[in-house]
């Protein structure tokens, strides 16, 4: 017989299998207890939460970084930079949800109905 070998030996297959049991029994147990709907939120909450917009602070400290690099470029690029162009998604109340669109100096005439402009002092030329 095999001399000298303790314990048990599990094959790499029965392994896999019995963490895929585990994750469906988990599954399972998810769904009786709550449902899945209230589980994808969750998830959602963790990868989508936080990257759904930000402050209206944030918005006017990216517009001054942008109304900064805009200002070295030569005259007839500066409506094409990104203190003229950038659109910024604001979630004013923490809901998770855009409430505003804001841009840097003024709002494009295509601008969506909801955006607005924070106005911020720069002599680039848009």
């Amino acid at each position: 017989m095999m001399k000298g070998k303790k314990g048990i030996e599990i094959t790499t297959s029965t392994l896999i299998i019995f963490i895929l049991a585990v994750i469906a029994l988990i599954a399972i147990a998810a769904f009786f207890m709550g449902g899945f709907g209230k589980i994808a939120d969750t998830i959602k909450g963790y990868f989508y939460g936080s990257t759904v917009g930000i402050t209206r602070e944030s918005a006017v400290q990216f517009c001054e970084q942008y109304c900064d690099r805009a200002q070295s470029l030569p005259k007839d690029a500066q409506p094409e930079s990104a203190f003229c162009t950038a659109l910024f998604d604001v979630d004013s109340n923490g809901d998770g949800k855009v409430d505003k669109q804001l841009y840097c100096k003024s709002k494009p005439s295509n601008a969506a109905e909801k955006s607005e402009s924070l106005k911020t002092d720069c002599s680039a030329s848009c």
